[in-house]
């Protein structure tokens, strides 16, 4: 009876080996599985990141454009009112006149 039990362990024993090296395999197929995913989702990424990006920079190049036109709009509004100024004191426009112009400059401000 002793044999017989020695029997059924190495019997148990080799079953055991037998199910953890499935297990071994189906865990290398799991992470083989999942470097495939993430190099498919990183392919995938960098492909839409970087129209996105090129996007964003435009955006960010046409905003900063936008911003110096207006800051030499300003410029030029305040040189226009400056001109005007000038004008009204050497008498070549009258005061309506000057203020008629100042009202549209700083409305355009």
């Amino acid at each position: 009876m002793a044999k017989r039990k020695v029997g059924n362990l190495e019997k148990l024993a080799k079953r055991a080996d037998s199910m953890i090296d499935d297990a071994v395999g189906v865990g290398k197929m799991a992470v083989d599985e999942a470097k495939n995913t993430g190099k498919d989702i990183t392919g995938r990424l960098d492909k839409e990141a970087k129209p996105l990006l090129e996007k964003g920079k435009r955006s960010i190049g046409d905003s900063l454009s936008q911003a110096k036109g207006i800051n030499v709009s300003l410029d030029e509004q305040l040189n226009a009112l400056e001109r005007l100024a000038k004008l009204k004191d050497a008498d070549v426009l009258t005061e309506e006149e000057f203020a008629e112009q100042k009202r549209k400059i700083l409305a355009r401000i």
